[in-house]
């Protein structure tokens, strides 16, 4: 009767690990520090009386999908930081030759900017 009891805050776990698998998928990471603070909640509940070993596996492995998609979102998101970094900064030195193989460069570096005309 004890495990019947705790099958609903179970159930609520998967539930609200689902919940945060949709938001890292859909990028709503404003909603995963209120999914996080419930998930604690809930954890807490589950320490304190003893789960069925395929249900833990379960919510171990719900749990470590989303750690996993956690972990390629936020590598996706410092990509796109370096890269609005990179174009924040501006154009970079363009280097070209001359006939006789003198290379010379053209860019930010002279304080010159290089305007291509069509």
């Amino acid at each position: 009767m004890m495990f019947e009891s705790k099958k609903p805050v179970e159930q609520k776990l998967e539930s609200l690990l689902s919940e945060e698998r949709a938001a890292i998928t859909m990028g709503d990471f404003s909603n995963l520090v209120h999914l996080a603070e419930e998930k604690e909640k809930i954890a807490a509940r589950l320490r304190d009386s003893p789960i069925s070993g395929q249900s833990m596996e379960r919510l171990r492995e719900n749990a470590a999908r989303n750690a996993e998609l956690l972990q390629i979102a936020s590598g996706a998101i410092q990509q796109v930081l370096k890269r609005i970094e990179i174009l924040r900064q501006g154009p970079s030195q363009l280097k070209t030759y001359d006939k006789s193989g003198q290379s010379s460069s053209l860019g930010n570096a002279t304080g010159r900017t290089f305007e291509r005309r069509a």
